[in-house]
């Protein structure tokens, strides 16, 4: 089995696994907009529909990309040899790297949509002057909610680009406690 094969797999159920977290964004949405009508039935709830209709269209695009196209994920991703072919020896510190780059991608894959939901609904608490509507620091939580999807992306963009750096430093790591141990053991 090649490199683009296993990763292609891992791929493939990240997007599997992003369709039920899908299902899950669709239910909560449908439930917020049944709050917010409740609260507010005069206000205009365009453009919450247009946000939360954008975000899950954002969500069904990448579940489509990474169930249909998985194996051309997996070539973006890979890192390539002066052929242009993706390089995989077989040993286990490919897989591993292979799996830290699933990890990144199924990182990403919820981070994206999360900071465009974040942004605009800043900009809608901003312009409309919701935070009066449900508390005072509904601008500071946003602000904080998007720091933190930014920091999700940063992770995940690590794990993706440079996945074969972190395994170098956790085969350091474990290669450093094997030392200790043995140290240990002689004397």
């Amino acid at each position: 089995m090649k490199s683009i094969d296993i990763l292609a797999i891992g791929i493939r159920i990240v997007g599997i696994v992003f369709i039920l977290r899908l299902i899950q964004y669709l239910s909560d949405s449908y439930s917020s907009i049944y709050r917010w009508t409740l609260s507010s039935p005069e206000e205009n709830l365009t453009y919450i529909l247009v946000i939360y209709g954008t975000v899950g269209l954002a969500f069904s695009v990448i579940c489509f990309i990474l169930i249909k196209f998985p194996v051309t994920v997996s070539r973006w991703l890979l890192p390539k040899s002066k052929d242009d072919e993706p390089v995989f020896n077989g040993s286990i510190d490919d897989l591993r790297i292979a799996a830290f780059t699933i990890i990144g991608v199924y990182i990403l894959s919820w981070a994206i949509p999360d900071l465009f939901y974040n942004a605009s609904m800043l900009v809608k608490v901003q312009s409309e002057g919701l935070a009066n509507l449900y508390s005072r620091d509904s601008t500071i939580t946003y602000l904080i909610q998007g720091g933190i999807t930014i920091l999700e992306i940063l992770i995940g963009l690590y794990l993706c680009l440079q996945a074969k750096g972190l395994n170098k430093l956790i085969l350091k790591f474990r290669g450093l406690g094997a030392r200790y141990t043995d140290a240990k053991a002689g004397e």
